[in-house]
């Protein structure tokens, strides 16, 4: 899986301006800054004197579109001012988009209010789906686009042309989070997590009760999911109906954290979380919980296979690497709330509407 509105005119990114020369190869081994450290200057190192990268790959950070704000930084297309890439506007909606998903080629998004998507990368052609009120939690699968209410999982056929069809909806109880699992989305109620795909749908994942489930994530055969008591899962995941929940599958204890607002599954060992204590980690094979990223203020979070990806209260878009060092501002923005990445850009919506950027 790769695991994003009113359009407003472009402006200069505001990170401190340095020298125009910089080198760097590799980065050093700083740990998280927490969200109230500075963005990183384009001479390697955060403004409050911290380094972040040792130098060599003679480009200059502040403005070169191919090393922007740091060595590999690729803008794809877009222009590098004081070491952030220039955002682009995608899409439009009624209020500020809350939740995005980026996958099969579309994007596809929420305000809350309605429901929005269109093809990628540049999102020429938006449509407003019809009959989409009130949704909470969107995703993608290669043939339906999902969104979550209060009592009801809804999607639409994506056509061949990109167009969509009519909504259809099953019946559900207390949604909580929704991930796309190949041509299967599966989604959390009260006590149960369930699949829907275009061959089954409403059918329970565990064959027992789970109680106060919250949020769900899935990556290759990894379900992870959360409780509404800060408790952290996972376990392996063969497609198969009403399995056992395995002996040693959570990960982090009731109380462990709080306020969870993102889980994402990296790999056949590691999730990672966002929450009040932060960006951080947690292995299945030892059971460690690691506050990677400490003190970020975060709105969501995505992951890939490189990097982890944040918005924060702030209205950053930060990234990481996975063990949350290298941290790099890539936008700065009114009210930055939901994102999503596939393999070239960073989405994300604002008070303004829908941005893309370079990852």
């Amino acid at each position: 899986m790769s695991a994003a509105r009113i359009v407003a005119s472009l402006s200069s990114a505001t990170l401190l301006a340095v020298a125009a020369v910089t080198a760097c190869t590799s980065f050093g081994t700083q740990e998280g800054a927490g969200d109230d450290a500075a963005a990183p200057t384009p001479d390697g190192s955060s403004a409050d004197g911290a380094a972040d990268a040792s130098a060599s790959c003679g480009a200059a950070l502040a403005t070169d579109p191919s090393n922007c704000g740091a060595c590999a930084h690729d803008c794809r297309g877009s222009a590098c001012a004081n070491g952030m890439c220039e955002k682009k506007p995608l899409g439009v909606s009624t209020t500020a988009p809350r939740e995005l998903a980026a996958g099969s080629g579309r994007l596809l998004w929420t305000d809350g209010t309605s429901i929005y998507t269109c093809p990628l990368p540049d999102c020429q052609a938006q449509t407003t789906v019809p009959s989409s009120s009130e949704p909470i939690h969107v995703a993608i699968t290669p043939s339906r686009l999902y969104w979550s209410r209060v009592a009801s999982l809804d999607w639409v056929e994506v056509h061949g042309d990109g167009t969509v069809g009519n909504p259809s909806s099953i019946g559900a109880t207390g949604i909580a989070g929704i991930a796309a699992h190949d041509d299967e989305v599966l989604y959390a109620e009260t006590d149960k997590i369930k699949v829907a795909s275009p061959s089954r749908t409403g059918e329970a994942v565990i064959g027992i009760p789970t109680p106060n489930v919250a949020l769900v994530a899935v990556a290759g055969s990894v379900l992870s999911f959360t409780r509404t008591n800060g408790a952290i899962s996972a376990f392996d995941w063969n497609s198969a109906l009403k399995q056992s929940l395995p002996a040693g599958s959570e990960l982090a204890g009731t109380g462990r954290l709080n306020a969870v607002v993102s889980i994402a599954v990296q790999g056949a060992d590691h999730v990672y979380w966002a929450a009040n204590e932060g960006i951080g980690r947690t292995a299945r094979s030892t059971k460690e919980v690691i506050t990677l990223a400490p003190g970020v203020k975060t709105q969501r979070m995505v992951v890939d296979d490189t990097h982890v990806f944040a918005t924060t209260i702030d209205g950053d878009v930060v990234r990481y690497d996975l063990e949350g060092r290298d941290r790099l501002v890539l936008a700065r923005s009114t009210g930055a709330f939901g994102i999503a990445v596939d393999a070239s850009f960073v989405y994300f919506g604002d008070a303004t509407g829908v941005w893309r950027v370079g990852k």
